[in-house]
């Protein structure tokens, strides 16, 4: 039986007697033991299961990891360099205003939750948010799913959760 010495995790059998148990470092310890001896963040990010999409001072995404990529269905060129909004495909992104600018970006919760992060430097776990999508150029669609932002120096962290579509 083989073992993981650092988080003990069962890693399967190894041929021979089933009796004995040795040990060695499953693929995620791994992983984080490379990330603390200075891994690039890009790779670290990168690698995380869960998707992660970095923001800058000026909530425009700078890049989003291979889960976001997955999730948003959109590869670097069409996120990096662009507001949230236009991102996530927020009808009023598509406004003549644009994502930031319009009387409905007051009261959006993606941005408003990302400028309190830059601003205070105060997380926020899984805050449930509801967006109206545009799907391809003309049906509307209101999603709701869950955020949680980080800052980390001058960008945000910008992890997405479980989307639920509600109409």
């Amino acid at each position: 039986k083989r073992i993981c010495a650092w988080c003990k995790k069962n890693m399967g059998y190894k041929e021979g007697d089933s009796n004995i148990i040795t040990h060695g470092i499953c693929d995620d310890c791994t992983f984080h033991l490379k990330a603390s001896r200075g891994m690039e963040i890009h790779e670290y990010l990168e690698n995380l299961p869960l998707p992660v999409l970095i923001v800058g001072d000026n909530r425009q995404i700078n890049t989003a990891n291979k889960a976001a990529r997955e999730f948003l269905k959109k590869d670097f060129k069409k996120i990096t360099d662009l507001p949230s909004g236009n991102v996530f495909e927020c009808e009023y992104s598509y406004l003549p205003e644009g994502c930031g600018n319009t009387s409905h970006c007051t009261s959006c919760a993606i941005r408003l939750t990302l400028t309190d992060t830059l601003k205070t430097g105060q997380p926020h776990i899984n805050k449930e948010v509801t967006l109206n999508q545009l799907v391809n150029g003309r049906e509307v669609k209101q999603v709701k799913f869950s955020i949680t932002t980080e800052k980390a120096d001058d960008v945000v962290l910008l992890q997405v959760g479980k989307v639920k579509i509600i109409r």
